[in-house]
């Protein structure tokens, strides 16, 4: 296993434009392992589809996100997120 910041790297990856997530309740564990390229501005979207308990889990990623400047929208069931650079 590795992270999302040393695949991109190994592979000679510079920008995502849409990075799309849904690994069943690891998604907060998956953008952490791309803080680099968070931190960077060099994943300009992201559409997660978060796992239940959805709203809790919305909440932690929209919290996460946005200590990077994402500007974050949720589904109003919360099982839907999409997140852009402002």
């Amino acid at each position: 296993m590795t992270t999302l910041d040393k695949l991109l790297q190994n592979l000679g990856i510079e920008r995502v434009d849409l990075l799309k997530i849904n690994v069943e309740g690891a998604e907060l564990p998956v953008l952490r392992g791309c803080k680099r390229f968070l931190s960077m501005r060099k994943i300009l979207k992201i559409i997660a589809t978060p796992h239940p308990p959805f709203k809790r889990e919305a909440r932690k990623i929209r919290k996460y996100l946005e200590s990077f400047d994402y500007k974050v929208k949720v589904s109003k069931d919360a099982n839907f997120l999409y997140a852009f650079l402002a």
